[in-house]
């Protein structure tokens, strides 16, 4: 259908639409970009840890934890 010959509310329809496969969209992105983020944190040999302001461990990579406890 030729957009001139559309109503207002199918515009906001289609737009709406898009919208969602646009976030759609960028959810995936985000979740690749996570995942690539998570391998390289648990690959790497450096230590890595994430620790609270009060010096509370949120987390730690695999190599922290075997350098901690290499068992």
């Amino acid at each position: 259908m030729d957009d001139l010959n559309k109503t207002k509310n199918q515009l906001i329809a289609e737009l709406k639409a898009l919208r969602l496969q646009v976030l759609a969209l960028e959810a995936k992105q985000a979740d690749k970009k996570l995942q690539r983020y998570k391998h390289i944190v648990s690959t790497t040999q450096d230590l890595i840890s994430l620790i609270e302001k009060n010096y509370v461990y949120q987390m730690v990579n695999d190599a922290y934890k075997k350098d901690i406890n290499p068992i």
